[in-house]
């Protein structure tokens, strides 16, 4: 059973620590919200907003993030293996030491990130154009 939270304003609030694998919160305003340490695996975040969010550490594996808002996301630690980003927005995002194997990044936008490598980059399945892909 998947618990719904697609459409709700849930700005702010701290998921800390917390399993919420295969929740949706498809269009959902996360903006702010702390989900640091949370086992996310196979959750829905289609066309959400997480801007400013801290996800760091999180287990996210399988996660659906088409054209979510990711800008200014701490993601540092976090586990994307296998997530879908097509068309997300990561302007801003700190992705250091964040694993991407066999994540969909087709049409994300990666401007002005922190923290990605050429190893990272070689392990994303980008199928298509990645813009504003920054490698320090």
């Amino acid at each position: 059973m998947t618990t719904d939270f697609s459409r709700q304003r849930l700005n702010g609030k701290i998921w800390q620590n917390q399993i919420l694998s295969h929740y949706s919160f498809i269009e959902a305003q996360l903006i702010g919200c702390d989900f640091s340490n949370c086992d996310l695996q196979e959750s829905n975040f289609q066309n959400a907003k997480l801007a400013q969010a801290n996800l760091s550490n999180a287990n996210m594996r399988g996660a659906d993030f088409f054209s979510t808002d990711m800008r200014r996301v701490n993601l540092r630690g976090a586990d994307l293996h296998g997530c879908d980003f097509q068309k997300a927005d990561f302007t801003g995002t700190d992705l250091t030491d964040v694993n991407f194997d066999g994540a969909i990044v087709r049409e994300a936008l990666f401007s002005k990130c922190t923290g990605l490598t050429r190893e990272t980059k070689h392990t994303l399945k980008a199928e298509g154009p990645i813009s504003g892909f920054p490698i320090h």
